[in-house]
């Protein structure tokens, strides 16, 4: 999705200079209303959704909301991010839960994609919640180099997902747990290596 975001990002710029706060704040819940739909349609159709380079206009919501709420908006107050960050993870575990007895925990599983409202929530509060923490001298020392690799994480964690998948196929709370830690720490480490390689460090 990051490839198809970098080449509109200077058209959506030129755009969003231009918009005030509420032009703003309608383009990203348009973005949102579509990426809501079109994940209700993949959901209802069964359809694969296609490659990930064709997805991205799916995340412009969250491209926009970046900027609404980083550089745009007043800094929302950090008990109501907590608030609503809390609400949302409890809505999108109900929900899961529901699909989980009501289906199959595979299905259940889809409760956390990202064209889930409630997770369109948790995501945007996470990130006024992570701008709005204070955080101490020491702990920035360590903290810095995981931030400077989380784009790196996002970009290679799907593969390793994908190698996972294959090895271990239960849907045991347990296994899924050990699955999304093997997946931060190996993603984490592939990207810390390609840092330190001339040739690659720049793609992450």
């Amino acid at each position: 999705m990051v490839p198809g975001l970098y080449l509109v990002a200077p058209f959506v710029k030129a755009a969003t200079d231009h918009m005030s706060p509420g032009e703003l704040i309608a383009a990203v819940a348009t973005c949102f209303a579509f990426t809501i739909l079109s994940a209700a349609i993949d959901g209802m159709s069964g359809l694969p959704s296609g490659s990930y380079i064709t997805q991205f206009p799916r995340y412009l919501g969250y491209f926009l909301a970046g900027h609404l709420l980083g550089r745009v908006l007043p800094t929302p107050k950090l008990t109501a991010a907590v608030v609503m960050m809390v609400m949302a993870a409890l809505a999108a575990a109900t929900m899961a839960w529901i699909v989980a007895h009501q289906l199959s925990p595979a299905r259940a599983l889809r409760v956390f994609g990202f064209g889930n409202p409630a997770i369109i929530i948790l995501s945007l509060a996470a990130f006024v919640l992570v701008r709005r923490l204070p955080i101490r001298a020491p702990w920035c020392t360590s903290l810095g180099p995981l931030a400077d690799a989380s784009l790196g994480i996002y970009l290679v964690h799907p593969a390793i997902i994908g190698v996972l998948q294959r090895w271990a196929q239960s849907n045991a709370t347990p296994v899924l747990a050990i699955q999304a830690t093997a997946v931060f720490v190996a993603s984490l480490l592939i990207v810390l290596v390609m840092q330190r390689t001339p040739l690659l460090r720049r793609c992450v």
